[in-house]
């Protein structure tokens, strides 16, 4: 599950620098972004925690 986390997160970053906000729809997919950003941080903050690494 992690992985699809961070494969989504990324095709949504690259998206967003790709394609310059102009939209209000752009602005949402930063928002969706940085909270994927959270998520795997979170994700590398549990695995850091149980010893295990990606």
């Amino acid at each position: 599950m992690e992985i699809v986390v961070i494969v989504l997160a990324v095709i949504l970053v690259a998206h967003v620098v790709l394609h310059p906000l102009r939209t209000l729809g752009c602005i949402v997919e930063v928002v969706v972004a940085l909270v994927l950003a959270g998520a795997i941080v979170g994700i590398l903050v549990d695995l850091a925690a149980t010893g295990h690494h990606l």
